[in-house]
């Protein structure tokens, strides 16, 4: 199970880093945030394996999340 997690990590913050260079450098996207992990609200301990990533555009009505 912990080389499933480190590979679901792995393409999470790759996917960030990737918006984050190309479509900041094209004017596209204003920000990237994440991978954000999907934790228990008070107790912090994992609820499942799902990440999110915050991604709004340049109009800044439009925030995504994958």
């Amino acid at each position: 199970m912990e080389s499933k997690l480190s590979y679901c990590d792995y393409i999470a913050a790759t996917c960030a880093r990737g918006l984050d260079e190309d479509l900041l450098e094209e004017g596209l996207v204003v920000s990237v945030s994440g991978p954000q992990y999907d934790l228990h609200p008070t107790e912090g301990y994992m609820l499942s394996t799902a990440k999110k990533l915050t991604v709004t555009d340049r109009w800044a009505s439009n925030t995504g999340f994958w």
